[in-house]
């Protein structure tokens, strides 16, 4: 722009010099708000690097909260155990003691103990056990089990509520022998929670079906629960498995007079099926019923023809199933440890219960017994060192040694150090005896 032009060309160079100043001016604006935006998109980054540490922060302290929770939930139902062991073992003493002199109000007071108190077990067993499962705690120990003893097993708990209503139960089977994969502990608690679930969701005089059937082909046994009941909506059964889902409403199940679960049960129930390297299911309809079918690995099975069972009868026993036996329990639980007592000494047993190792090892030099019960946590105090010295005991070395614990660590402890058998808190009278009687069958 600074040649040197003819004047003939100098408005040209003013032209020139306009649009110099017009491109300069161009640039600096341009330059002037590509600074502000990058000052801008700093401030932007900087802004949205606090807001994510400030979520993340928030994401970090809810899952520290929920999971502070979960502990508190957690020793919250262990703390409920020796009381509710307590309550159904002192129910099942009245029940045995007075049942006969009672009189139909206290009878219907009594049986609502049991009943509810029951309810309470299962309810707490399952949370405990669906919060292993879920935090990988749970040590599944497969092993070829029968499912169809195990089966009637269930039925025959169960036998009374669907009497209740009216309610037919059959097992329909293809093998006698046919064997699963599976925990037996966990199938017991799968088919107790479904067959548990199809008594309470089934009207008056409904029937349940538990199929078993093997397939060799396919390497596999499918159990099949199925009832005539209601039936799910679909909407329902889509979420059917997860945590705190239930079938239905408190409402809507307030005029058929149905069970209300919490959801925990089928979610538990998913969860043992899935350790076990099985799957399950559940297909409805509403107004025809509902069918909950799960499948295991097969351990061993025959194909044959479908048979129909004799609805299950109960194994009636004698009064008095421990008269003649000597029990020393030992507990630091006031509560649990005379409860458990009364009701050994309503079958005929002799008990002495104490509440400390000292005291415990004291009463086994002067006496001997036909069975120690230990408090899983009272054992483990010194490394089971109690099953040790009754073992050891030349007057009770043959004593049948059960530990009562609060879950399958206790239990992997317990029998490491040479307990013959172990029951898990809480417990009732059905569970308390069924355990002494077959460890002191089998010792």
């Amino acid at each position: 722009l600074r040649i040197a032009l003819p004047k003939q060309f100098q408005p040209q160079r003013t032209i020139l010099r306009v649009r110099y100043a017009v491109v300069v001016e161009i640039a600096l604006v341009a330059l002037f708000v590509a600074c502000a935006a990058f000052v801008r998109a700093c401030v932007d980054h900087v802004h949205q690097e606090r807001k994510l540490n400030f979520l993340k922060n928030e994401v970090e302290r809810a899952r520290k909260m929920i999971a502070h929770r979960a502990e508190l939930a957690n020793e919250v139902a262990h703390e409920i155990k020796n009381p509710l062991t307590a309550i159904l073992c002192s129910a099942e003493t009245l029940n045995l003691v007075l049942g006969d002199k009672l009189d139909k109000d206290h009878k219907q007071s009594l049986r609502y103990i049991k009943e509810y108190g029951d309810i309470l077990l299962r309810l707490v067993s399952d949370f405990l056990d669906l919060n292993r499962a879920e935090a990988g705690h749970m040590t599944p120990q497969p092993e070829p089990t029968e499912v169809v003893p195990a089966v009637r097993s269930i039925v025959g708990l169960l036998k009374y509520p669907a009497m209740q209503k009216n309610i037919t139960v059959k097992l329909l089977h293809n093998d006698e022998n046919t064997m699963a994969m599976i925990d037996p502990r966990h199938l017991k608690q799968v088919l107790f929670n479904l067959v548990h679930n199809a008594v309470n969701y089934t009207g008056d005089g409904g029937e349940i079906q538990v199929v078993v059937g093997a397939d060799p082909i396919g390497g596999c046994v499918l159990v099949s629960v199925k009832d005539n009941g209601r039936g799910i909506p679909a909407h329902k059964l889509e979420k059917i498995f997860e945590i705190y889902e239930r079938y239905e409403t408190a409402a809507e199940h307030a005029e058929f007079k149905l069970g209300i679960g919490t959801g925990l049960g089928l979610a538990l129930c998913k969860s043992l099926v899935e350790m076990a390297g099985g799957q399950i299911r559940a297909v409805s309809a509403p107004g025809v019923g509902s069918s909950f079918d799960f499948v295991l690995p097969l351990a061993a099975a025959k194909q044959e023809k479908l048979l129909e069972a004799e609805p299950i009868q109960e194994t009636k026993t004698s009064a008095q199933p421990l008269l003649g036996l000597n029990f020393l329990i030992v507990d630091e639980d006031l509560g649990s440890r005379e409860s458990v007592a009364k009701l050994i000494q309503a079958w005929g047993g002799a008990v002495d219960n104490v509440r400390e190792a000292v005291e415990a090892l004291h009463a086994l030099e002067h006496k001997s017994y036909d069975a120690v019960m230990i408090d899983g946590e009272l054992a483990s105090a010194d490394g089971y060192g109690m099953a040790k010295a009754i073992k050891d005991s030349a007057s009770n070395k043959n004593a049948t040694l059960i530990v009562a614990g609060k879950d399958s660590h206790n239990r992997d402890q317990a029998l490491a150090a040479g307990a013959d058998a172990f029951i898990e808190k809480p417990f009732n009278g059905k569970l308390l005896l069924a355990s002494i009687i077959n460890s002191h069958n089998q010792h």
